[in-house]
């Protein structure tokens, strides 16, 4: 059974027992006052008719020449109840009563005096006995008191309160289930929320803010809520960042690969003399080495969120000539040309991370078309503190409305303008290297002129030549 048929049938037995028991309670203590006052009336009324009896009985024997029988007779045919007197030997001397079988009544011989209700035809009387001393001599007295409109009244009680009992019992059983209805209805919401919390549809709340104990109920429910989507947001986004790394690292092995592949290729295809074979030996270690680091600082940076890398001095022009001979085969392949000018300079970064920001941007030029990269490097006018480096190429270029959005994960430029700026994987690892190096990458382009991308370096201290030899 369902708890909206419990509530609503438990309360409706209450209610129904409740209204039963009251009406029973007040009619019957009603009728119980009334018959009492009735009964106390007849008594009054009964010892006040056997002295006035008694009376006259006396004056009549002393004074008159009526007899018993006449006497009381006189008495009776002038009392409004109904009156029975027998002598002491059980025989009649006057009577009333129209109902023969109240004429035998034992004989009381002394002052006692009785009473009953009882019910005669369709009427109801109080029957009192007693007995009154005449010249010696005992009197049996029975008189009823006609109390049939109490037992009538009684009975009409009785039905008023029925109609009144079934029309109240139908209106409360009407209130309840509207009330049943409002306290279940928070408790349906909660199944209902529930239920789409079940269905993935983690936002949703209970409403209202009720004081009461199904109010706090719903409030913890809805804490409980907030507990949930913030677990299943930490787990969407811890399954987001590996997706991510995952993503990530597939899109940074290309180039080292292609590196790798190329001076292997190099080495299987070509006569190459001792000097030659060490440098293309070096250069596979060397990316080999690079990708081993490059993961775990990739899992630090995406999946950790990791910010504080060490920055190492380097001198930019000596790590930006390293850093293209490294990808020298690729850009040999696609046919680019390559050109540096560097302004001598040391500056802080995170070799391996710098290296993945630098290609990155390379791999985007490349992926336009562009058959040109020109990288500069220029202490800035602005502040002694820092390096700027700009690169540029000529490739088909991104519209001024795409700009904003390039760094965003996996975000897409139009593919018919046939620049894809690498999915927006590679990008958007640069912008957070950037940010590691406390800079941010600034773009410019120009639809088929060609993109440029900006960012700043900080300047170690100055070497001596010393230094430099060392």
């Amino acid at each position: 059974m369902r708890l909206f048929a419990k509530i609503f049938l438990c309360t409706s037995l209450v209610i129904c027992l409740s209204l039963l028991v009251s009406g029973y309670l007040l009619i019957t203590s009603s009728f119980r006052s009334s018959i009492e006052r009735e009964v106390e009336h007849a008594l009054g009324q009964y010892q006040a008719d056997r002295f006035q009896i008694q009376v006259s009985l006396f004056l009549d024997h002393e004074y008159g020449d009526a007899t018993v029988a006449d006497v009381l007779g006189e008495f009776a045919d002038t009392s409004p109840n109904h009156v029975f007197f027998m002598d002491d030997f059980g025989r009649e001397i006057y009577g009333t009563f129209p109902y023969l079988e109240l004429r035998a009544l034992p004989l009381i011989m002394d002052d006692e005096i009785i009473y009953e209700i009882v019910a005669l035809g369709d009427n109801y009387y109080i029957l009192i006995s007693g007995s009154i001393l005449s010249q010696g001599e005992r009197i049996s007295y029975l008189s009823a008191s006609n109390v049939t409109m109490i037992i009538n009244l009684r009975q009409e009680m009785v039905r008023n309160f029925t109609q009144v009992y079934f029309v109240a019992l139908i209106i409360s059983m009407l209130i309840i289930l509207v009330f049943t209805s409002m306290w279940i209805r928070p408790l349906k919401q909660m199944n209902e929320v529930a239920t789409q919390i079940a269905d993935g549809s983690y936002g949703v709340r209970i409403p209202g803010n009720s004081k009461d104990e199904i109010g706090e109920l719903a409030e913890s429910f809805n804490t409980m809520a907030d507990a949930i989507e913030k677990n299943i947001q930490e787990l969407e986004r811890n399954a987001t960042q590996k997706e991510s790394f995952v993503a990530n690292f597939a899109h940074e092995l290309k180039t080292p690969l292609t590196s790798i592949i190329g001076y292997a290729d190099t080495l299987y295809q070509r006569e190459l003399d001792e000097e030659q074979m060490k440098i293309a030996a070096r250069y596979i270690l060397d990316e080999g080495l690079r990708l081993e680091a490059l993961s775990t600082k990739l899992l630090e940076l995406i999946v950790l969120g990791r910010r504080d890398f060490p920055l190492e001095q380097m001198e930019i022009r000596a790590t930006l000539n390293q850093i293209m001979d490294s990808i020298r085969p690729v850009l040999q392949e696609k046919e680019v040309k390559a050109i540096l000018e560097l302004e001598v300079a040391e500056v802080l970064i995170e070799y391996d991370l710098f290296k993945t920001l630098f290609l990155n941007i390379i791999d985007n030029a490349i992926k336009a078309e562009a058959k040109e990269v020109r990288i500069n490097g220029r202490k800035s006018f602005l502040s002694d503190a820092s390096y700027t480096i700009v690169i540029g190429d000529n490739g088909h270029g991104i519209p001024e409305s795409e700009l904003s959005r390039i760094t965003e994960e996996f975000y897409m430029v139009d593919k018919s303008r046939k620049r894809t700026a690498g999915a927006g994987l590679g990008l958007s690892l640069a912008s957070k290297i950037a940010e590691i190096h406390g800079s941010k990458l600034q773009f410019k382009s120009i639809v088929d002129l060609g993109t440029s991308v900006q960012f700043d370096l900080r300047q170690g201290k100055e070497l001596t030549d010393e230094e430099i030899r060392q």
